[in-house]
């Protein structure tokens, strides 16, 4: 057994060593030289030498098409089965071809490689891709409205989401002149997430921490918008105005109303009654008081939503409405209405802009602090909600007999 390992390996040593050596070595060479065919999927189009004006249908900002190509490459086994989209690019040089023909047909000499392990001209013996078709379109730049949208998500604890300010903003974007066209038609949204605001940010924000309101000043990696037809990636808002945007919180805060609230009866014109409008009344119950010969609410109830300068100067204005429609499913409901609107808003811009000192407001331009600060009282309006002493919706039963209307506790749940 020794005799015969000895002459497997011992025996002519050197020249089995030198066959060893030279089967490497052609081993190693035929492996090089080996050639495979694999499709490179989704590699980036880039665009050179483009003239003045122009652009290309689905042409990003920077320089790129929206579209990518396959690409059947045919080279060096050992070097294309590495090959990654990553590391090329197809470049096509728009004056020296594109401006000949609208079909371009994609050569060795489009592909660029960033893999120093690929030689373009080396490794590779054959590309195959579907031709290139262009179509050249003027290029063009001009505003886009930006419609903020409402903001989603849950307000943070302890706030209720208000408002936000401003509702539209402009983006100035060059592109071709259809995607503008069509974007400048249609406008494109900014939408913004409650989540992204914690309860502790907006206390940090706060100079007063006994303000009502609290502005959240959107910070700049928010104010962007995706397009894709224009960038690969989120384009940051242009319009100046921009830096005002915001959103509104208010405190979670049970304020009282100092007075007591009218009821009155409104009947629509159109209500099909039996009997004359003017003989209905409110009925006495313990939802009514009676004082100096009117009906007034008798709970003690609170607002919710809105700041105490608003409770303030609409206390003495406000009035329950309570109102008869025969016609539809709720026929008899109740709202709270205003007294003189318009003058109540006047008079809480004039408190708001005299009386009222206001870090927040006064970067503003006047007459955008104006509109901003009507928005908000407006609102106000809309958003005011009463509730009682245990913190409860303010709600009643009412119920028509003959010519009497009552207002009656809700029924128990």
């Amino acid at each position: 057994m020794r005799s015969l390992i000895q002459r497997i390996f011992f025996n002519n040593w050197l020249r089995k060593l030198i066959s060893l050596i030279l089967s490497f070595v052609i081993w190693y060479m035929v492996y090089q030289s080996m050639t495979t065919t694999r499709t490179v999927a989704s590699v980036p189009i880039r665009i050179i030498n483009l003239p003045d004006g122009k652009t290309f249908q689905g042409m990003l900002a920077n320089g790129y098409l929206s579209r990518k190509v396959n690409l059947s490459l045919t080279g060096r086994k050992i070097v294309i089965e590495d090959v990654s989209p990553a590391d090329l690019e197809v470049v096509i040089d728009a004056t020296k071809e594109v401006m000949k023909s609208s079909t371009v047909q994609i050569e060795k000499r489009h592909l660029v490689s960033f893999n120093p392990n690929f030689n373009v001209g080396r490794h590779l013996a054959k590309i195959d891709a579907k031709p290139i078709h262009f179509k050249m379109l003027p290029l063009v730049e001009d505003l886009i409205p930006v419609h903020v949208m409402k903001p989603i998500g849950e307000a943070p604890r302890g706030f209720q989401f208000l408002d936000m300010w401003p509702y539209q903003l402009n983006l100035r974007v060059k592109g071709p002149e259809d995607v503008i066209t069509r974007l400048k038609t249609k406008g494109i949204k900014l939408n913004l997430n409650l989540a992204d605001v914690s309860s502790e940010k907006l206390e940090e924000m706060t100079y007063n921490k006994n303000k009502h309101v609290v502005s959240y000043f959107v910070p700049e990696e928010f104010k962007q918008v995706l397009l894709p037809e224009l960038s690969d990636k989120p384009i940051p808002m242009t319009d100046k105005d921009a830096k005002f945007l915001r959103i509104d919180f208010i405190r979670s805060k049970k304020i009282p109303i100092p007075f007591p609230i009218p009821v009155q009866l409104y009947v629509a014109p159109d209500c099909p009654l039996n009997i004359p409008s003017q003989s209905l009344y409110i009925g006495n119950s313990d939802m009514i008081q009676n004082m100096k010969g009117l009906k007034y609410l008798a709970p003690t109830v609170y607002a919710q939503g809105v700041s105490e300068l608003f409770i303030k100067i609409v206390a003495n204005m406000m009035t329950l409405s309570v109102n008869l429609n025969l016609h539809g499913d709720s026929q008899i409901s109740w709202s709270i209405q205003f007294i003189d609107s318009q003058q109540l808003e006047d008079r809480y811009i004039n408190a708001m802009l005299t009386e009222v000192k206001d870090i927040e407001l006064e970067g503003m331009n006047p007459r955008w602090r104006e509109e901003y600060l009507r928005n908000r009282f407006r609102n106000y309006m809309n958003r005011l909600e009463l509730i009682t002493e245990g913190d409860q919706p303010l709600d009643f039963r009412l119920e028509m007999k003959g010519k009497e209307i009552c207002l009656l506790p809700p029924e128990a749940k």
